[in-house]
């Protein structure tokens, strides 16, 4: 244990009352990815995949790396089971001559029934290449699932090299799974998603024609899944929508829309290392450059710095210093009236970060202040407020969840 008075609460129950929203309100046809990448954002790997597979009924795990999924597979052996399955969505290490036998045990042990299958998403023509010239060999047992270009322009596919392929797809025995990412989801109506999803309709047609079966498909990420977009496909693959947070940005929000009403799982709490009055001209911490009180002022000191992942691009964070709300509870701006509101002020240091909180800002002098703000109080730097406390350092949520270390605990709730 690396630190007793900050944390991270993770409130599992609000992962799955996010999982049955997506299951009854946006996809109710399509079998859900959860995924797990960036230590289940930010969350934990395997407290995260593994309380999705035992409470949520969630048997289909998305990662980022190879090194991930194994990682999953060994912490969590109830996934390691017939019938689960592990998508490998980027570093695949499909390529990589020493971790190709990391595919052929795992999925032949899958075949038997004594584990989860492996699925490595192949986004370049070297990899389809590569894996096909191994189909009945080494690959024998694992599927075969190609990722599509439709304007991502990151991993994928372009039509030119799908048509390319065909005699190769068609010789392997077809495609097991054929997806494709939205770069632009979380605009509502922009019509680079339409643009997008066209593409990837006349890829299934041209594959189809062309004697390629596709067994399954999936194009929906966490924005396209809250406008309904994509969400007849075999599959859908939620990510930061199943934290808390929604994808969508709201100046693009339409009516008729059903807003995103996740719950956020994670909540990060500190306390009040410090708190001491600051003279108009004096400066905050590291520098003289924009760490000058303009105005006399209390500034409130928390344990927290970016060796905990608090960054020093997160000058500006709103930040409310009154005692937090009872654990378990409810936390969001509604419950902010009244409540004494500061902001990140001056450099972020590795171990302490400082919280100005202006008189004229809050509506009480600098004796109320002092006498409200009492240090060893628990405060909370985020919560069910963590999209406007990323829009606020000009960022996103998921940045926030995944860049805080280890030297922060995650506490976990059921």
């Amino acid at each position: 244990m690396l630190r007793y008075s900050s944390h991270v609460e993770i409130r599992l129950p609000n992962i799955q009352h996010n999982i049955n929203r997506i299951r009854e309100f946006y996809a109710p046809k399509a079998t859900i990815i959860a995924m797990i990448k960036g230590q289940g954002y930010g969350n934990g790997l395997a407290p995260v995949g593994g309380y999705l597979h035992e409470s949520c009924d969630i048997h289909h795990f998305g990662v980022a790396t190879l090194g991930e999924a194994h990682h999953l597979l060994q912490s969590c052996p109830s996934i390691d089971a017939k019938g689960n399955h592990v998508f490998v969505c980027s570093d695949t290490e499909i390529l990589n001559p020493a971790m190709q036998s990391a595919y052929e045990e795992q999925n032949r042990k899958a075949a038997s029934g004594a584990g989860a299958q492996l699925w490595p998403i192949l986004g370049t023509r070297g990899a389809v290449e590569h894996f096909c010239a191994q189909r009945r060999t080494t690959f024998a047992d694992t599927p075969l699932c190609v990722k599509l270009n439709t304007g991502m322009n990151r991993l994928g596919l372009p039509r030119a090299e799908l048509e390319a392929l065909v005699p190769l797809l068609r010789a392997s025995g077809g495609v097991d799974l054929l997806l494709q990412h939205f770069s632009i989801s979380g605009a509502v109506g922009h019509p680079a998603c339409a643009s997008q999803y066209e593409c990837f309709q006349r890829a299934k047609a041209f594959l189809r024609d062309a004697g390629v079966a596709v067994r399954a498909t999936s194009a929906s990420n966490s924005g396209a899944i809250e406008q309904g977009l994509g969400v007849e496909e075999t599959y859908v693959r939620p990510g930061i929508m199943l934290y808390g947070p929604s994808s969508l940005d709201p100046a693009t929000m339409t009516p008729g829309l059903r807003p995103w009403d996740g719950k956020a799982c994670g909540f990060f709490y500190t306390k009040v290392l410090h708190r001491h009055v600051v003279r108009a001209g004096e400066h905050v911490g590291y520098g003289v450059r924009d760490n000058q009180a303009r105005e006399d002022m209390v500034v409130v000191v928390v344990p927290t710095g970016y060796a905990d992942g608090f960054s020093r691009f997160y000058k500006g964070m709103p930040v409310c210093v009154s005692p937090a709300l009872p654990r378990g509870a409810d936390e969001d701006l509604a419950n902010l009236q009244g409540q004494i509101m500061g902001r990140v002020f001056g450099n972020v240091n590795m171990d302490m970060a400082a919280i100005a909180v202006v008189p004229s800002e809050v509506g009480r002098d600098i004796e109320t202040l002092l006498r409200e703000i009492r240090p060893e109080t628990t405060v909370l730097l985020w919560g069910q407020d963590i999209g406007a406390k990323a829009t606020a350092v000009n960022t996103i949520p998921y940045e926030l969840m995944c860049g805080l270390t280890e030297r922060i605990p995650r506490v976990y709730v059921q």
